[in-house]
């Protein structure tokens, strides 16, 4: 007789084994059926699986953007779309000329940490990286830009950051550095994004891709392009990085349209935060 054909007759010859465990399965299902709640949040309502939590009593989302001065844009751009809203409030903590290199200068690592310890954000909104194109020091040991061994300390960095904002509690997103006009800066800055975005998908944050929203129909860059009411003007500042005001307006839509549809409660958006707009929807093209 073979091994499968004895497990059969035991199979056979044991049948309150098999009855038992129908029977255990049946019960599982009607515990689970009888006895599962719904989450409900402060409105009282059902609220799905979100993104960003529902909050616990009435007050509007507290929103922090971090970042150097291209994250003071989107910070500004924010401010502008949840202008007229009562349920987003948005407060600029950002620094020209830092980063993740230079922590002689600011230290962005202490900063988050401060951040996520006082747990005042229910959303953080970090765009920052512009200015880490330069060599590191660590431990009295110069780094040359985008060695190897600079590139492990840097993505170590990365990693400690986005550890310190999963443990804030608040929904996290980590915005990509825009195309600017210099080519070879374009390239480092794609390089940065793809460790970004890596980063933010191994800690559960949620990383926002925005090169598409400044880029012409071949992928080059201008400084001109559409705005949110169609009209075609300046949206990147002179010096090629920054953005303009129509420009910061534009990102900061763009980033209000993600956090909005991220949240869980009915009838959240602002007044003049409300559908997407299709010059945001779609690439916009020069």
């Amino acid at each position: 007789m073979t091994i499968a054909s004895s497990r059969s007759v035991a199979a056979v010859l044991r049948p309150e084994r098999s009855c038992s465990m129908v029977f255990t399965l049946l019960l599982a299902t009607w515990v689970l059926m009888f006895t599962w709640q719904p989450s409900l949040g402060a409105d009282g309502e059902v609220h799905p699986t979100s993104f960003i939590a529902p909050l616990e009593r009435d007050r509007p989302y507290r929103l922090v953007v971090i970042g150097d001065s291209v994250g003071a844009n989107l910070a500004d751009g924010l401010r502008w779309t949840f202008r007229r809203g009562r349920n987003v409030k948005v407060r600029k903590q950002t620094k020209a000329g830092t980063g993740f290199v230079r922590t002689d200068v600011y230290n962005w690592q202490r900063v988050i940490r401060r951040l996520a310890r006082r747990r005042k954000a229910d959303i953080i909104v970090m765009l920052i990286g512009g200015n880490d194109r330069q060599d590191m020091r660590v431990r009295g040991r110069r780094h040359e830009r985008f060695s190897k061994s600079w590139r492990i300390e840097y993505v170590k960095r990365l990693e400690t950051a986005a550890r310190m904002l999963r443990k804030s509690g608040a929904a996290v997103y980590w915005v990509g550095l825009p195309n600017v006009r210099s080519r070879r800066m374009s390239r480092d800055y794609t390089r940065f994004n793809a460790d970004y975005e890596r980063v933010s998908q191994r800690y559960g944050l949620k990383y926002i891709d925005i090169r598409h929203l400044f880029v012409t129909r071949n992928g080059g860059y201008s400084d001109y392009g559409k705005n949110l009411d169609g009209r075609r003007v300046r949206l990147r500042d002179r010096d090629g990085i920054h953005m303009s005001n129509s420009g910061s307006k534009l990102l900061g839509r763009y980033i209000a349209d993600h956090i909005e549809n991220d949240m869980p409660r009915k009838g959240n958006r602002s007044a003049n935060a409300g559908s997407t707009t299709r010059f945001v929807r779609k690439r916009i093209s020069q």
